[in-house]
């Protein structure tokens, strides 16, 4: 892992979940010393999310979630003793995810039927979350393919764009609209000045942003209170 780009990863990440938390009551994100913590109130549980550095800070996250319900903790993969706290103050290993980031001085060609500055109300529809989840967000960008079948959100900080919301129709998939839709967004925030791009990979989509140039900066294990 390069610090310098984990390093942006993390300040867009974290970047974006301010960015949700923005205007929403209840919502707030705390950085301390070696933690991140972002807090949603219901119907946004399912971002409730903290990334845990260092050991002696776990406690200290956990208990932020006292009164927001469901949440997870992340570690990454090489930091053992930074498992072994979380995993002694009752979480089990859920899931695992990758931070990844692609400089974007070289894209391929876009696919000019991909909408940038996609309607953010038929683009919540179609990743089925609340509309008002993504309105009046600073620096957040929607794109979609013409008939919304696919689409995804950039959020802008600085000179990196963080990729998220990633969704396709089961019906649609296998035929490259995501690619597609990843490949417009990517060359439209270029246009816009950013430099880099980051995001957070599944394992289910790791080979597509893999074979699209992104860059694996470690793994995330994350845990859920069972």
């Amino acid at each position: 892992m390069r610090d310098g780009d984990f390093a942006r990863y993390l300040r867009s990440l974290t970047a974006s979940w301010r960015g949700l938390a923005a205007r929403k009551a209840g919502a707030s994100v705390v950085v301390g010393s070696g933690y991140v913590v972002a807090r949603f109130p219901d119907p946004y549980v399912y971002l409730n999310n903290a990334v845990i550095l260092v050991p002696d800070v776990v406690a200290t996250a956990a208990d932020m979630f006292s009164d927001h319900g469901p949440h997870a903790l992340w570690c990454l993969e090489d930091a053992p003793d930074v498992a072994a706290v979380i995993a002694a103050h009752g979480y089990a290993h859920t899931e695992t995810t990758r931070p990844m980031l692609r400089r974007l001085d070289e894209l391929p060609p876009a696919d000019k039927q991909v909408i940038a500055s996609a309607d953010l109300d038929r683009f919540a529809e179609l990743i089925e979350v609340p509309p008002v989840l993504l309105r009046d967000v600073p620096g957040l960008l929607a794109y979609a393919t013409a008939g919304y079948e696919s689409g995804l959100v950039l959020q802008y900080d600085d000179y990196d764009v963080y990729v998220s919301m990633v969704y396709t129709k089961p019906e649609f998939r296998g035929h490259g609209l995501a690619t597609a839709v990843l490949t417009a967004a990517l060359t439209d925030a270029r246009c816009r000045g950013a430099c880099t791009a980051t995001l957070q990979s599944t394992p289910m989509a790791d080979g597509m942003y893999l074979r699209h140039g992104f860059t694996p900066l470690g793994r995330w294990l994350e845990w859920t209170r069972q």
